[in-house]
């Protein structure tokens, strides 16, 4: 028989087999799932939309939405809202999400049900998210400046100030999403630095040189002062003012600035400090981040060092942190060096009062470990890091962290 008349007969069978008036269709034993376009997108959330177009043999158990933000690798950025209760038949479903949702993403949802003995999803939709209520980050803006290696970062009066390594100074207005260069710090270039804030004036410590400078904001310039003391490290230190006096402490060395003489004064080195990584202050107290994950506290009024507590999480070569009220923020730690590790996804807030951590959300996206800076400005932190640079300009992403938006479980 030649392959022409095989085809033949077969071809001929399937139409009559198609055509039989007794012929029945089986039934899937599985649903079928459509996943709907989103609707009321607001700074409340959204709400998720889904049709059952077949149930199945069996009744649907649970069923709901998967959303996630496009292009995430952070597990727990992937989340589900849902109804565990039985489904019958074909028909449209709704559900709303308030939480894990960051202004200005694009995230993926993806309708889903479940049987005894299946789990099936529907396609993937794209919407673009406008935040919720519940999350505390959203996307701020994208900008271009110049300079490169690391940023130092200090406000004052609703305002964030930036210093690059490579000298450049910038002011950051959060209310225009402004950022505005300034007149250049006139020393030299800084692989690591800090700042301290008396009356309105911002005094910055350099690593390696004991060269000693204070900003005027009133008059957008540089004023050179006494040299220091002391020689700071190539890293490992930190400045912080609390009642109108600086301090300057590292691992083996703490002075006390006096403004109105212009003069340091030693003061006691019992402080046991390894390389410290950042400080922040609350009232009349320090609390300064050491490489061993230790915070230690200085009391200005009892004008001593004592150990406050431990950091909870993995501590790479770097961190983030800022203060907003009573609470320290402290998290997406990373090493730049390191091409092997990623950086942190992890967040958590101090509270001084209670003396308690407690995790809490991330940025939907990891860092990209390249000029990381924080900042807190008011009652907002914010989170920036370099995604591309050409030539001496580079891109930034900017996050906004607000403490009111903290889910609560």
């Amino acid at each position: 028989m030649s392959k022409a008349y095989r085809y033949l007969i077969l071809t001929v069978s399937f139409v009559c087999f198609s055509c039989s008036k007794n012929a029945e269709f089986v039934k899937k034993p599985y649903p079928a799932i459509q996943t709907l376009d989103v609707t009321n997108i607001s700074s409340n959330g959204v709400t998720f939309n889904g049709e059952v177009l077949q149930s199945g043999i069996d009744d649907i158990i649970e069923y709901g939405f998967v959303f996630y933000p496009v292009g995430s690798d952070i597990s727990n950025m992937y989340d589900t809202i849902m109804l565990q209760s039985t489904l019958k038949g074909s028909g449209a479903f709704s559900l709303n999400a308030d939480h894990k949702l960051s202004n200005n993403v694009t995230y993926n949802v993806k309708a889903y049900a479940k049987t005894l003995s299946y789990d099936v999803t529907g396609p993937t939709v794209e919407f673009n998210s406008q935040g919720c209520k519940n999350f505390p980050w959203d996307f701020y803006l994208q900008t271009t400046f110049v300079g490169y290696e690391n940023i130092f970062t200090t406000s004052i009066n609703n305002l964030g100030y930036l210093l690059m390594s490579s000298m450049e100074f910038y002011t950051f207005n959060p209310a225009t999403c402004i950022i505005q260069r300034l007149k250049d710090y006139p020393g030299h270039t800084l692989h690591s630095a800090s700042f301290f804030i008396i009356d309105e004036e911002i005094y910055i410590i350099k690593n390696n040189s004991s060269e000693f400078y204070k900003y005027r904001i009133d008059l957008n310039d540089w004023v050179k002062l006494n040299a220091l003391p002391f020689m700071p490290g190539e890293d490992g230190f930190t400045a912080f003012a609390l009642n109108n006096q600086g301090y300057y402490v590292s691992n083996d060395t703490f002075y006390q600035y006096e403004k109105s003489s212009d003069n340091w004064e030693k003061k006691s080195d019992d402080q046991v400090l390894s390389s410290i990584l950042s400080s922040e202050t609350v009232n009349h107290n320090a609390y300064v981040f050491t490489r061993n994950k230790s915070i230690w506290k200085f009391s200005e009024e009892e004008d001593k060092w004592q150990m406050e507590t431990t950091y909870p999480d993995t501590l790479l070569d770097n961190i983030v942190s800022f203060r907003i009220g009573d609470n320290l923020y402290y998290g997406f730690s990373y090493d730049v060096n390191s091409t092997k590790t990623e950086a942190s996804s992890d967040f958590w807030q101090y509270s001084v009062n209670t003396k308690s951590w407690t995790k809490t959300e991330s940025i939907p996206y990891r860092h990209t470990k390249e000029l990381v800076f924080c900042i807190a400005i008011e009652n907002y932190g914010y989170l920036g890091y370099c995604t591309a640079y050409n030539y001496g300009n580079r891109r930034y992403n900017l996050w906004k962290f607000s403490e009111e938006k903290i889910p609560v479980y």
